[in-house]
C-alpha cells in the first residue's frame, strides 16, 4: 500500500506538470503573431514531463518486482509485457481482441 500511495502521489504531480505544460501550448492558439519557438518551449516541457513519468513509474514497478518471490516475479513479468502490449493498441485495422494479421 506504501509503495502504490507513492506512486500515486509522484505521479500526480507529474501529470499536472503535463497538463499545464500542454495548456500553456494550446492557450498559444489564441495568439495571432506568436513565436513558434513557445511552442517549442511548452512542448519540451510536456515531453521533460512525460519522461520523468515514464522513469518514476519505471522505478515503482522496479520496487514491486523486487518485493516479490520467483514465481511472483514470472506472473509479475508477464503481467508487464501484456500491459505494455496492449497500450500499444492493436495494429492498422484491427480491433482489439482479433487475432493475429492474415499471413503471421
Amino acid at each position: 500500500a506504501q509503495l502504490r500511495d507513492e506512486h500515486q502521489a509522484g505521479a500526480s504531480r507529474l501529470h499536472e506538470n503535463i497538463r499545464q505544460a500542454k495548456d500553456a501550448m494550446f492557450a498559444l492558439l489564441k495568439q495571432a503573431n506568436m513565436a513558434d519557438s513557445l511552442v517549442s518551449v511548452y512542448s519540451h516541457q510536456a515531453a521533460e514531463a512525460q519522461q520523468e513519468l515514464d522513469a518514476f513509474t519505471f522505478r515503482h514497478f522496479q520496487k514491486l518486482r523486487a518485493i516479490c518471490n520467483k514465481e511472483q516475479q514470472e506472473k509479475f513479468d508477464k503481467v508487464i509485457q501484456d500491459a505494455l502490449h496492449q497500450m500499444g493498441g492493436p495494429p492498422p485495422g484491427m480491433r482489439p481482441g482479433d487475432g493475429p494479421p492474415p499471413g503471421n
